[in-house]
């Protein structure tokens, strides 16, 4: 059980090399991540921020795919 919590602790260390760089996290939605032996807290604070955050994102992709959609509509016209 040290092995794996040894693991973990060394990958929130960003000055060892762990090989591939990460990915950018934008856009990334966590859903049903589950490991052996390690319980999740819920921070329903953080929660509700990105609740929020995610769906202003929404708000604005939307918003920007409807402005694309009327202005191909008028050049088709």
């Amino acid at each position: 059980m040290d092995t794996v919590k040894s693991r973990f602790s060394d990958l929130l260390r960003p000055e060892l090399n762990h090989g591939a760089p990460t990915a950018p996290a934008e856009g990334l939605i966590l859903m049903n991540v589950g490991y052996e032996g390690l319980v999740w807290q819920v921070d329903e604070y953080s929660r509700a921020r990105a609740a929020t955050a995610l769906s202003a994102m929404v708000q604005e992709r939307m918003a920007g795919a409807n402005v694309a959609r009327t202005m191909q509509r008028a050049k088709e016209k």
